[in-house]
Formats: C-alpha cells, sequence, structure tokens
C-alpha cells in the first residue's frame, strides 16, 4: 500500500506508519516529510488490531527520545536541530523491520527480542533498534520487555573491542642479510659518542 506525500508529491509505501492517537502518521521514504491522517472509527479499530507500533512521544526528541526543553530549538542531548530531523534515516531495513513487527506480535517472548538484537546488531542497526524501544518506554515506563531489550541494547553497545598490535618478529624470521646488518648499526652507534669524544678533543686542546 502506498500513499501521495503532500510535500514532494512522490508516492511512497505506507509500510512505516504509526497510529498516534486517532491518526496515522507515515514518513514518506524519499523526503522523510510526515503526512497525517485522521481515521474513522472503523479504520481505528483495524489499524490497532495490525499495528501496535507508537509514535514519538509529544515534547521528546525524535532522534534520541530524550526529553527536549520547551523553547528549544535543538536536543540539548543528542544535538539535533529540529528543523534537520528526516523521518527516513531512521528507518530499519527490510529485514529487521520484519522481524521488529514479529517481536511486537509476540511481546512477551524474550527469545524473540534477543534474535531481533542479534539480527539489529550484524545489520549496524542496534541504536536504531534501540531508538524505537526507547519511544515504548517514553509512553510506557513500565514494560518490562522493553527495559530488557534496552538494558541488552546497552550492554552490547558498551563492550570495546581492543585491537591486538602486530607482534615483534621472532629472530627466525628475520632474513639472514638483516640479521648481520644488525649488529653493524649497533657497533656503529656505540661508536659515535666515542668519536665525538676524540673530535671535541682534537679541537679544543689548549
Amino acid at each position: 500500500m502506498k500513499f501521495l506525500c503532500a510535500a514532494c508529491h512522490q508516492l511512497s509505501a505506507l509500510a512505516h506508519a504509526v497510529l498516534e492517537g486517532n491518526a496515522l502518521v507515515a514518513a514518506c521514504e524519499h523526503c522523510g516529510a510526515e503526512s497525517r491522517q485522521e481515521l474513522e472509527q472503523s479504520a481505528r479499530t483495524l489499524a490497532k488490531s495490525v499495528k501496535t507500533e507508537v509514535g514519538i512521544p509529544a515534547g521528546y526528541c525524535p532522534k534520541c527520545i530524550a526529553p527536549s526543553r520547551e523553547g528549544s530549538i535543538s536536543c540539548t542531548h543528542c544535538g539535533l536541530a529540529w528543523g534537520s530531523y528526516r523521518a527516513a534515516n531512521f528507518f530499519l531495513s527490510e529485514a529487521t523491520r520484519g522481524l521488529w513487527l514479529q517481536a511486537l506480535a509476540d511481546y512477551e517472548n524474550r527469545p524473540l527480542h534477543l534474535t531481533l538484537i542479534q539480527m539489529a546488531e550484524s545489520q549496524g542497526e542496534l541504536a536504531l533498534l534501540g531508538r524505537l524501544y526507547r519511544m515504548r518506554l517514553a509512553h510506557f515506563p513500565e514494560e518490562a520487555p522493553a527495559k530488557f531489550a534496552r538494558d541488552e541494547i546497552l550492554r552490547r553497545a558498551s563492550i570495546v573491542t581492543v585491537p591486538q598490535g602486530p607482534s615483534a618478529p621472532r629472530p627466525d624470521a628475520i632474513p639472514p642479510r638483516g640479521r648481520i646488518r644488525m649488529p653493524i648499526v649497533v657497533g656503529l652507534a656505540a661508536l659515535i659518542p666515542t668519536l665525538v669524544g676524540i673530535y671535541l678533543g682534537v679541537h679544543h686542546k689548549p
């Protein structure tokens, strides 16, 4: 199903629509502009049965889902300027989104949430998925599955992999010519102070 974006006048998929109150809100996949359509009672009932997603709560940053200050022009937490927000920048990939919808449909299934988190991690979408769970917690602060998933995402995001530096080459790994040259270079370096002393002694005799 598609809808006509009022901003760029292009057809956009309705896959990322969410129900906010009595309206269906969809972000254009081309320009990111949001379209809002009030629903009749029958349509609201159908939408609630098909979608269980929630929208960005009023008074929260649309990027990091942190409370925003009234009258501010940007988020004090992540720095997002309100005018630069584009909903399309926060869409999950098709595969991850499909599993997200499955997790919403079977919301108490923690292994399914873990599978979703693992997929998001493999796709580089942990931050995007964490944002969706934070949106749920903004609406429902005591929601246990969202707390569980948020904490697991934070745990995975905080793991730092320290790269191992290159190890020193073994003596047997140094080519023969290199093994011959190394003592010569060390010997010459040891002679430098002696040569400098002789030079200074010659040029500074009384």
